[in-house]
C-alpha cells in the first residue's frame, strides 16, 4: 500500500489519544543528566512506575509480560502511554512490535509532549517517530492540536516488516534539531522546501521538497516521552503494540 496516495492517519487523531496520570500545575521537573549518562531506563519488568496505564473498552495501555501493551481497536484512532518524567535533550532508544491487527499501522515513539495540565487531549503538544508494520516511517509534530506532517510516510527496507517484527527506534534530540535512527541506522526526512509546504515523497521522491539528515523544528523545548500505537483509517482497528524497553540518555558532547 502507498501510503502518500492513502489519505490515513488519524482524522482527528489527537481527539483519540487518551493521557491520563496528568501532573497538577504548570511548573515540571526537566531530568539532566552529564553526556553519555542515563536519564531513564525501563525494560518493564517491574511495576511500570511512572507510566500512564488505563483502559476504557476501545484504547488502552497496561503492563503485560515484560512490555508496555497498547492497544487502538477503533480505525482512525490513537493511543499513547507516557512516563511523568519531563527531557528536553536527549538520546532516545526504543524497541517495539505490533503483536496484532493489520499491517498497515503505525507504531513509535511521541516525545516532548506538553499536556498542557488539563483533562483534554485537544490541545496537546507532541512530536511523532512512527514506523508500520508494511515498511514505512514518518515523522509529525502538534501543536496545541494542530498536526503538521513534518516528513510523510517514506518506504525503508530498514524497517523490519510483519506483525512480531522488532524494530528498534532511536530519536537525538538536542535543541530544535532531530535525527532519527531505525535498526541502528540513520534515515533521512522530506522536508519541503516551502516552510509552510506538505511534506509528500512519491515515485522514489521528495516532490517539492529535500531528503535531509536532520530535522530542524521548533515549538516545544521539553516535555514527557512515551509509546505510541496508531490505527489507520485505511487499516483499521485492532492494533496491539508492544514496547520491550526505552532507554534515554543525555547526548554526547558535539551531538
Amino acid at each position: 500500500m502507498k501510503k502518500w496516495v492513502v489519505a490515513v492517519l488519524l482524522a482527528g487523531l489527537t481527539a483519540g489519544l487518551v493521557l491520563v496520570n496528568r501532573s497538577i500545575g504548570a511548573w515540571h521537573f526537566i531530568a539532566t543528566a552529564a553526556p553519555g549518562e542515563v536519564l531513564l531506563a525501563d525494560g518493564f519488568d517491574g511495576s511500570g512506575l511512572g507510566w500512564s496505564v488505563f483502559d476504557d473498552g476501545r484504547l488502552s495501555a497496561r503492563m503485560a509480560d515484560s512490555a508496555l501493551v497498547l492497544e487502538a481497536d477503533a480505525a482512525s484512532s490513537g493511543v499513547f502511554s507516557t512516563q511523568s518524567t519531563h527531557f528536553a535533550d536527549f538520546d532516545l532508544t526504543a524497541t517495539l512490535s505490533a503483536i496484532e491487527g493489520p499491517l498497515d499501522n503505525a507504531f513509535g515513539v511521541i516525545f516532548r509532549l506538553q499536556d498542557n495540565d488539563n483533562a483534554r487531549t485537544g490541545d496537546d503538544s507532541y512530536f511523532l517517530f512512527t514506523v508500520s508494520s508494511d515498511g514505512y516511517y514518518r515523522v509529525t509534530r502538534t501543536l496545541n492540536g494542530q498536526e503538521s506532517v513534518l516528513s510523510n510516510w517514506i518506504p525503508s527496507p530498514l524497517v523490519a516488516q510483519g506483525l512480531g517484527a522488532v524494530n528498534t527506534v532511536r530519536v537525538l534530540a538536542t535543541g530544535d534539531t532531530f535525527r532519527f535512527f531505525i535498526n541502528g541506522e540513520p534515515v533521512q526526512l522530506c522536508i519541503p522546501d516551502d516552510p509552510a509546504g506538505i511534506s509528500t515523497y512519491a515515485m522514489d521522491s521528495c516532490i517539492q521538497g529535500q531528503m535531509l539528515d536532520a530535522l530542524t523544528a521548533g515549538g516545544i523545548a521539553s516535555g514527557q516521552v512515551g509509546a505510541a500505537a496508531l490505527a489507520t483509517q485505511s487499516g483499521g482497528g485492532g492494533v496491539v503494540v508492544q514496547m520491550q524497553d526505552i532507554v534515554l540518555l543525555a547526548p554526547a558532547e558535539g551531538a
